[in-house]
């Protein structure tokens, strides 16, 4: 049974999400999918240039309702495969997790789950899912994992920039290149929810939570940070 660790205002997080047979047959299929840089048509700038280059699999849908789904939405629940359980297991918990994501069928209507891998040497940085989403998860894969690895979720303080333009408002866009702004907006209070990549485990999180993945340290060695990774479609909601 999956087990409660922590609900606040900006996280949930499940333990012992799934039984181990289907968290195995997860890491199966995401050994088994094809892959591609996160830039491939054009860099990504939620990625900075020193994040290196995490890989990207599939990216599968669910809708509660198959008549919601659009063409390009390939491929989908039911697969017939691990992912479905996975799918299932989520919609288990969504209830209890309206706070972080919203309400089904009302700020959601599908979700969508894609296997990502960040080897040695790579990142996340700091940004936000609420442009496109109603929110987003993370379900650490890999059998196993050290502290001293890196790869940590950190979620910042909610208190984060209160009283300061958005950052989103910013003249000079997005903090690609031009980072100042960002680390004056983010320094008060300064403080962080560190969620350690614990195999089994479920990370929901709100759309408006600023968040990171800290690099991966070469200690890892080959064995790469390996996740589900996906989020919650607002209606009508186009994604590209």
């Amino acid at each position: 049974m999956p087990r409660l660790t922590l609900s606040n205002d900006q996280l949930m997080i499940y333990d012992d999400f799934l039984p181990r047979d289907a968290f195995e047959s997860l890491l199966v299929h995401a050994n088994k999918d094809r892959y591609a840089t996160v830039h491939r048509g054009a860099w990504q700038k939620a990625w900075r240039v020193d994040d290196g280059i995490p890989l990207h699999g599939t990216a599968t849908y669910y809708r509660d309702d198959a008549s919601l789904f659009r063409e390009e939405e390939q491929p989908r629940y039911p697969t017939h495969g691990p992912l479905d359980a996975f799918f299932e297991a989520v919609n288990e918990v969504t209830g209890q997790a309206e706070k972080i994501v919203g309400r089904r069928g009302t700020a959601w209507t599908g979700i969508t789950a894609s296997p990502w891998v960040y080897p040695a040497g790579t990142a996340l940085s700091l940004h936000r899912d609420h442009y496109q989403y109603s929110g987003s998860f993370t379900y650490y894969i890999h059998r196993q994992w050290s502290f001293h690895w890196g790869g940590q979720l950190l979620v910042l303080d909610p208190r984060t920039g209160c009283g300061a333009p958005d950052l989103d408002d910013s003249p000079q866009g997005w903090p690609f290149l031009l980072d100042d702004e960002e680390n004056a907006h983010v320094s008060e209070p300064g403080l962080a929810t560190c969620i350690l990549p614990k195999p089994n485990r479920l990370v929901f999180i709100e759309r408006n939570a600023y968040h990171l993945v800290t690099r991966v340290d070469p200690n890892a060695g080959n064995r790469p940070r390996v996740a589900l990774a996906g989020f919650f479609i607002p209606p009508g909601a186009v994604l590209g």
